[in-house]
Parts: C-alpha cells; structure tokens; sequence
C-alpha cells in the first residue's frame, strides 16, 4: 500500500483486514482510514488532535474528548488520570486500543511528520493480532519511498508560542531500484496553563532497493526525544468555599484551640505517622513565603520549618458523638466531612458523593496557570528498527516476506503534587497548634502534598514474522458459471515470534531519612508504627505550600487571585521541625535529614509470544460476494522478577546481579485459539439502477482475540487466570451515493469481554476469604468443582459453619 491508493479523503485498500492489500469494501469488519490528505486538513498531528474527528474513539488530553477520571481518593477526591506522552484512548466506550506501527505492536505516539495514513480496526481482530484489545486496534503506516525526487518543508506557529517545523526529502539513488527518503520534526507545544509544553524531536530514515521485478528490500530507522510538563485536566478539589457557606453547619464551628497533649485525658489519641493530615493541624516542612520556593522559618510557629507530630490525637471528647473537636473538623467539602457533620446519619451513603471542584477563576486562575509548576515532567527516548524482504513468484501468485522490527524506548516522568489532597485547594483551619502555640497560617489557602513519585521503565520488543500468500484464482482456468461458484482465493500463513521485555523502577521524590524513624520510637526500643523503617512506610515527607493570604474574616473567597502554580521548591539535605518526641511525650526542635529520589520498587519482566495464523479471503460471483475466514493460534510465556529488598529499610537492591528475568516462566504456558469470519455481499449494478444510491452492500462478522500481560494473574482461590477475551459480533449495510463521492455505512455491533481484571471489585478479595473460612471445607468443594456454576455457590448457606 502506498499514497496512490488514496484518492483525497477515501482510502480505497488497506492491510487490516486480511494482512494483504485488499479493497475497503471488501472487508466485513469495521475499518476506517485516515489519509495523510485529512491529517493535513485537519492539523492533525498525533493521536490526541486525530481522534476527536473519528467514530468511536476517544482520547485523553487538553484538545480530547475524554476526562477517564481515576476514581476517588478516600475522600472521594475524583482524581486525575494523567495525560501521558503515549495517548490514553478508549474506543466504542469499552477500553484502550492496540496502538501498533506499521501492524507491530508500538506504544510510541505517532506524529504525522512521517505517517502515510492511520488505519483504526473497531472491535476484536485476530486476523491482525490474536493478542490485543478486544476494543480495536489503531494502526500507523509510516511513509515509504515513491522513487521521485521530492522536497518538502512546512512551518507552522501557534497559540501561546507554539511552533512546528518538518522536513521531508527524497532523493532517488538509482532509477527504478532504489530511493532513499528522509524526514525530521522539530515541534514545541506551549498551552494556556503554564508552564506545561512538550518539545518533540524525530529523524526517521527509509531506504527501498528493487534488484529485480519481484524482490524487493526495504528497511526503515527512526530516533525521538520528547520532554514535557502536560497540562492538568481537572481544576483542584474545592475544599475552600464551603468555609463561607453558611448552610453547612447551621450550628457554627467548635475548634481545637485547647493544647492537645495537656488536654488528652478528655479524649482518646489514635496515631499519625505522615502529614499533612486532613485538618492541616500538623503540617510538616511549611513553605508559607508566596511565591517562594525557600522554607522562610520566620514565618512559621515557633520559627522552625514546620511541625509533626508522631502520636497525632484525634480529640474526641469523651461521650462526644464526633461534632465537636474533632480533627476531622476542618468544612473541607468532601464526602467523609459530611459524615462527620451529620453525626454519622446516611453514612452508608456519604461515599458516594465526590468533592466539589474550583470552577471560578477568580479564586485561583486553573484554566491559564498548572498547580504544579515545574515540579512535574515527563520524557521519552525512542529507537525504532525495520527491515524486510519480500520475493514474488508465479507471476505474482505466490510471495514470501521476512521482516524483522525492534523498538526501545526509556520513559520517565516525576510528580510532586502526586493525588489525593495534593488534587484539593485547601484551607488552613487551625488557630492554636497541637504544642500549644498560635498557628501564624490561620485561613490561609493551600495544597499539600506527600512524599511525590516517580518513575522510570526501560522497554524493549523484538518481532521475527514470516508472511507467505498464494492465489488460486479459478477465473484465470475457466469462465461462466463454474468460474462463479467456485471463485477466487487468497491464502495468507503467517508465523510470527515476539519477544518484549521491560524494566521498571519507582520511588518517591522525598522522604525523611532513618534518622527520623529512629526518633519515632518508645523507650523500650519499639517504633511507635512497626512500617517506620521502611523507604515505602511511615517516614512520609509531606509538605504546606501555602498560595496566598489568610481569608479569615472575609465573607467570600471570590476574588482571592491565589497563586496559580507552586514555585520549584529547594528541597533541602536536612530541616528542624517542631516534633513530639514519644519517649518525653513533649515537644522539641529537632533536625532530620532528607532523602531524596529513593527508589521503593523495581521489576523486570518478559513476554515471549509464537503466533501462527492462516487467512483465507474468498471472492464468488463476479467478486459480488467476498468472504474471509482466519484462524491464529497463540502462544503465551510471562515471566516476572522483584528487586531484592534490604532490612529493615525494605529498599530495592536494583544493581544486585541476581536481579535477572531467570528462564523459569512465571506461569504455565497460556496457548489459546482464536477464530474470525465475514462476509461481504455486494448488489449488482443492475438491481440499484432504479435507486437512490449509486452503490449497496451487506455485511457481517465475528471475530475473537485476548489480551496478554507478562504478570500472571490469579482469581481469589489462588487458581491461575487465562487470558483476559475479547468477542465482537458486528452486522452493517453501506451505500454510495453520487457516483460513490459519499459513502455512508451503518453498523449494529456487541462487543464483550470477558475474564478482565476489575479493580473495583478489589474489596471482594478480603471478603470472599472470610466467608469461605466460615462456611467450612464442604462449600469451599462446592467452589472449587463449580467454580463457574454461580447456582451452586448461591447455595452456601445450607453448608454449617465451622
């Protein structure tokens, strides 16, 4: 396939349905392609700007059409997914596609300085993959060399600074048999919020070399380094305004201002080992200089850099139904305040409901500034190798292609704002601080945050594949009736071995050293939380980055122009804090070290795949009737291996050399069978004479495929699980109309999928252990024999309990 195939906005053949050139109309599943001509028109540049104009197809990003909110924090923050340089999609509402290059699976982005044209498959294909999403697959096809001499550069400027530029040249070596083609980007993208952008730079390089007629060589490279700080979907959490809403405790508001340690005998103390905690009574580094990203001491209690509070108290008073005192008392919006406030009433529902979010920019200006300034980027390193051979034979009946594709690719990104209350513009409500002394940050706005992350993964696949096809063409041996009947076909073998492998690392930007988690400990040597020693435990680093002045006294936060982003903040090696130290049960000031990137896991893992598949593509009656048939048959290895940990730190020994993939898988191999069919019927000439519309088919398919993960899954009776499935079942009819310039097409589909991993349904794997632990070993049988049997399970409770 190549440009010519296209005729402006129309593509006319495509390898999506078959793995060969094969006319659109003829394919029964639902295939759309974008020419380069639309790509152009459009501007559209990448995934996130093409796929707001397709059907069925979603994307994550600022110029998107898909929020994907996270799902809520414990206080039912709705939390970002955040727009990464690899677009999140979602086609027919159901999941991500199978983003592929060239028909290699690829998670790189594509960008349309070297694409030819965009093929999107909906619903399952295992034609193209037998392993992928049962969404679809949204294949690119990168430019090829034309044998013409050729020059082209375009400029382009944007909104907010933006520029573009790209090259694309091809120079012609040897006429007929070979031609080299050449093409570079160089884009930076600036948005309304700043300060994000995403700087991109490409070379890609492609060579063809024609010995003879029916041998052809083709191999292909491209390089990209892209770094970016994306912008933010959401505004924050609102947890500011409800302050001045006076609906929202008609009784008024009964603070701590009691010295809490002197005061503890009228309540209970419970236990809090990171900050900042909901209420911001104990914040723990305080950056209360706007603007400023220096602790500035002076401006903080008791001139230290903040406060923590190991044995943090909740102040129940005793007999108190929980609305008076309470730590939880600051109006902070959310879901878990409302149960507070109403003394428990309708509890079981108060989860339900998700924060309220910053919709006036007056308060804080969203839409022009990033909360997260400079304290978040991401950034990707890619390598990209192609190579193939093909020879034809018979007259072009018979052909063999080898082809070989590598990619590596490095991602990084770093988050110090990472969730939870660091998505909430908050308040500070405390008048006199848990030591005693006078909060100077009284009703001043805020975010917090803990700890930050990052992380890094290192990528790398390999494919071998063999494709081979030969034509039996019976209307090349006879004609008329018998030439009908028996009609042509095209059989496709393909062999295919894929080898991916990946390297992952995680950690925190900050966390307090094991200096501190030696302060947190009793006089008889215990830590005051057994997880304080470890990198991943209760050594959180958290922080107050406050965005204004105080609002107490105002009637309205409207109009508080806050600091739209946090400035880079200088995280220094130590800090002295004002701290309760558990073996005086007094307060002192005291100086901890900071560490700083700590790494708190490491993984590697690998995917070894062998697919074989067989397509046959059928033509009866003069092509009027086109059928294709595919089976593929996968094969499936995983395997999976954890950094070694140190202890008691728990930190991931990631240069250990035994930290290798070892050979031993880390399940059994997963061999699966997959089947796809359509038909295509179309109505001759003749029978749409005397119709409004120059063309008329039909058309049906089904087809299967599932999804594969180097980690092994397994359900909640520690059983292995197979594959997640995919299964789509599509009918359809497509007419033409003004001589075939429109095309309109119709289609009723159900896609299902099956054996996915449903993280909402998490608190069942607590749950379903307790119940079989008390129904005895003869329902746990019952299980195991029936497992797929829901009827039986449902008859648990005639089994005693134990």
């Amino acid at each position: 396939i190549d440009a010519s195939d296209n005729q402006g906005y129309a593509a006319t053949s495509t390898l999506a349905g078959t793995r060969l050139n094969t006319n659109l109309r003829d394919i029964a599943a639902s295939i759309s392609v974008v020419t380069k001509d639309f790509l152009e028109d459009s501007s559209s540049t990448d995934l996130k700007e093409l796929l707001i104009y397709t059907p069925s197809t979603e994307v994550i990003g600022p110029l998107g059409n898909l929020a994907n909110e996270g799902g809520r924090s414990g206080e039912n923050t709705v939390t970002e997914i955040f727009d990464r340089l690899s677009p999140t999609t979602r086609v027919r509402g159901l999941a991500s596609a199978t983003l592929t290059r060239n028909l290699y699976e690829s998670s790189l982005p594509m960008d349309s300085y070297n694409v030819d044209r965009v093929t999107m498959n909906r619903g399952a294909n295992s034609i193209l993959f037998g392993v992928g999403s049962p969404a679809g697959i949204i294949d690119t096809t990168n430019i090829a060399p034309v044998f013409r001499d050729a020059t082209e550069l375009t400029a382009r400027a944007g909104s907010y600074g933006s520029y573009r530029g790209t090259f694309d040249l091809e120079r012609v070596l040897i006429e007929d048999k070979m031609s080299v083609r050449i093409a570079g980007l160089m884009e930076d993208t600036k948005y309304q919020q700043r300060p994000a952008f995403e700087r991109d730079k490409r070379l890609f390089a492609t060579l063809s070399w024609r010995p003879t007629d029916t041998l052809s060589i083709n191999v292909n490279t491209e390089q990209g380094d892209i770094d970016s700080n994306l912008p933010r979907q959401f505004p924050l959490a609102n947890m500011v305004s409800i302050w001045f809403d006076p609906l929202a405790r008609p009784d008024g508001l009964v603070q701590p201002t009691h010295n809490a340690l002197a005061t503890k005998a009228n309540g209970t103390y419970g236990r809090s080992y990171n900050g900042p905690n909901p209420a911001i009574f104990v914040p723990q580094v305080a950056w209360s200089e706007s603007g400023s990203g220096s602790v500035n001491t002076s401006l903080n209690a008791n001139g230290t850099a903040g406060m923590l509070n190991l044995k943090q108290p909740f102040w129940h008073p005793a007999g108190s139904p929980n609305r008076q005192a309470d730590w939880w008392a600051s109006i902070r919006g959310s879901g878990r305040n409302q149960e507070i406030w109403n003394g428990g009433v309708n509890s079981e529902i108060s989860g339900e409901f998700t924060n309220n979010q910053i919709t006036d920019t007056s308060i804080i200006d969203f839409r022009n500034h990033l909360i997260d300034g400079d304290t978040k980027g991401e950034s990707l390193k890619f390598d990209t190798y192609n190579a193939s051979i093909e020879q034809l034979f018979w007259e072009n009946n018979i052909g063999i292609e080898l082809s070989y594709d590598k990619q590596t690719n490095s991602a990084q990104n770093h988050r110090l704002l990472a969730g939870g209350r660091s998505d909430a513009l908050q308040i500070d409500p405390t008048e006199i601080l848990p030591d005693g002394s006078v909060n100077p940050n009284l009703g001043r706005p805020s975010v917090g945050f803990n700890n930050g992350s990052w992380s890094k993964a290192d990528n790398e696949s390999d494919v071998f594949r063999t494709t081979a096809f030969i034509k039996l063409n019976a209307s090349e041996r006879t004609d008329g009736l018998i030439s009908k009947l028996v009609g042509n076909h095209t059989i496709t073998g393909l062999f295919e071995t894929r080898e991916a492998s990946s390297y992952n690392r995680n950690g925190h930007l900050y966390k307090w050293g094991s200096d501190y988690a030696e302060f947190g400990t009793y006089t008889n040597g215990k830590y005051v939380h057994a997880s304080l020693p470890r990198v991943s435990g209760h050594r959180n680093f958290g922080g107050i980055v406050y965005l204004g002045d105080s609002l107490y006294g105002a009637s309205t936060p409207v109009g508080a122009n806050l600091q739209g982003s946090i400035p880079t903040l200088e995280v220094e090696d130590s800090y002295t804090i004002t701290v309760h130290n558990p073996k005086t049960d007094a307060w002192e000031n005291r100086s901890f070290s900071v560490e700083k990137n700590p790494s708190t896991g490491g993984s590697k893992s690998r995917l070894e795949r062998d697919s074989e598949a067989l397509v046959v593509s059928s033509r009866f009656w003069d092509d009027h009737i086109v059928a294709t048939y595919g089976w593929r048959k996968d094969s499936l290895n995983s395997f999976a291996e954890n950094a070694p940990i140190t202890s008691p730190g728990r930190y991931p020994i990631l240069d250990d050399p035994d930290f290798q993939v070892l050979d031993t898988s880390s399940g059994s191999e997963d061999s699966d069978t997959t089947f796809s069919w359509g038909v295509v019927g179309h109505a001759p000439k003749a029978w749409v004479e005397n119709l409004p519309v120059s063309s008329l088919s039909v058309r049906y398919s089904t087809a299967e495929n599932r999804v594969a993960s180097a980690t092994v899954r397994h359900d909640l009776f520690g059983r292995e699980l197979a594959s997640p499935r995919g299964e789509t079942e599509e009918h359809g009819i497509s007419f033409g109309l003004f001589e075939d310039r429109v095309s309109v097409t119709a289609t009723w589909y159900e896609t299902v999928q099956s054996l996915r991993t449903e993280t909402r349904l998490s608190a069942l794997n607590g749950l379903l252990p307790f119940v079989l632990n008390r129904v005895g070993e003869n329902a746990r049988a019952v299980i195991d024999e029936n497992f797929y049997e829901q009827d039986d399970i449902e008859n648990l409770a005639n089994y005693p309990a134990e």
